[in-house]
C-alpha cells in the first residue's frame, strides 16, 4: 500500500478552489482543513472512477487528510516516474498513455495535471497515472482546457524521444472527434 497525507499547512487554497468549485461531488468549503479534506476526497473519486482500467493505484480508502492505495511497483521496489524511466519503445509507451487519456475521457474524467511526473512506469513499459486530485468531470468548465493541456504536455514529452506526437491527432482520438 502507498499512503499520501496532504499536509494541511502546505495546501494552496486558492488553486484547490478553482479545482473544486467545478464539481459537484465536493463541496467548496471557505475552511481550509475542510477543503484539504475534500481535496483528498476527490482524488480518491477521481481514481475509483477510473481504476477498472488498471493504470492507476487502486484507490483504497481515504478519511480526512490520507489516502491510502495500492502501491505501483516495477521489478522489486518502486516504479519510477517517466521521467526517470528507461522505455525500451517511447512510441508504444506513447499511445499507452494515449489510450489512459482516452479511456478516462470514456468514464467523463480528465486528469488535469498529466506530465511525465504523474506517470510511473511498471513492468513491460505499463504506463501508471497517479495524481488525480486536480482531475476534473468533463462536464466541468475547466475540463477542455484541462485535457488540451494533459495532451501539449504528454506529446511535448514524447517528441524528445523522436515519437511523431500530433496534439490535434491525438485531441481526435481521445475525444472521437
Amino acid at each position: 500500500m502507498a499512503i499520501k497525507i496532504y499536509r494541511i499547512e502546505a495546501g494552496d487554497f486558492n488553486l484547490m478552489r478553482k479545482y473544486i468549485v467545478g464539481d459537484l461531488r465536493c463541496h467548496p468549503a471557505k475552511n481550509k482543513r475542510r477543503l484539504i479534506y475534500e481535496w483528498a476526497k476527490r482524488e480518491f473519486l477521481n481514481m475509483s472512477r477510473v481504476s477498472e482500467f488498471g493504470f492507476c493505484p487502486e484507490p483504497v480508502a481515504f478519511q480526512k487528510n490520507v489516502l491510502v492505495m495500492g502501491l505501483v511497483t516495477y521489478e522489486d521496489g518502486p516504479a519510477p516516474k517517466l521521467k526517470d524511466a528507461v522505455i525500451e519503445d517511447a512510441g508504444c509507451c506513447f499511445n499507452k498513455v494515449v489510450e489512459c487519456i482516452r479511456c478516462m475521457y470514456s468514464k467523463g474524467l480528465v486528469h488535469g495535471d498529466l506530465s511525465e511526473y504523474n506517470i510511473l512506469v511498471s513492468d513491460e513499459d505499463k504506463p501508471v497515472l497517479i495524481d488525480f486530485s486536480m482531475g476534473a468531470l468533463v462536464e466541468d468548465p475547466i475540463a477542455q482546457e484541462l485535457l488540451h493541456r494533459d495532451i501539449r504536455n504528454v506529446t511535448k514529452y514524447f517528441r524528445k524521444f523522436g515519437v511523431d506526437a500530433n496534439e490535434n491527432d491525438v485531441l481526435g482520438a481521445v475525444t472521437g472527434g
